[in-house]
């Protein structure tokens, strides 16, 4: 009977400890980012989309994040052309190590892992389809 409650105890422990990794990243990620690196590598060419003159804006906004719950983001692309606004959905999964980001229109899934999060700072990297995205991004 011990062994059974430990082993549940412990599982549940996991579980909890997950739940809050991946809260914590929420609370870091409140707020404004500004893209200071956008590089797409595709057959070994890559293209780093600030140098032909696009800014991109990461709007996070912090939620109590519940197990398969997404908060708002809003993704501003602006060029010498005009300004795009994007406002999908998001949560960060994987203890802490990935975002999920959800057109919520047509319900398709960017994955990208985060590499590296603090209070100034977030990279973020996608590898899909033989292309690999890595973002990153200060607190503004």
């Amino acid at each position: 009977m011990i062994m059974k409650f430990t082993i549940v105890f412990t599982i549940f422990v996991l579980l909890f400890m997950s739940c809050n990794k991946n809260q914590t990243a929420v609370k870091k990620l409140d707020g404004t980012w500004i893209a200071t690196n956008y590089e797409v590598t595709k057959n070994n060419l890559t293209s780093d989309y600030l140098d032909i003159g696009m800014k991109f804006k990461y709007q996070f906004d912090n939620c109590k994040l519940k197990e398969n719950e997404y908060c708002q983001i809003s993704i501003i692309t602006s060029n010498d052309f005009g300004t795009e606004t994007n406002v999908d959905i998001y949560r960060v999964v994987n203890n802490g190590n990935g975002l999920e980001v959800v057109d919520p229109i047509d319900n398709s899934i960017q994955y990208y892992s985060i590499l590296k999060l603090n209070s100034n700072k977030l990279k973020l990297e996608k590898n899909e389809n033989g292309i690999r995205t890595e973002i990153t991004l200060k607190h503004n």
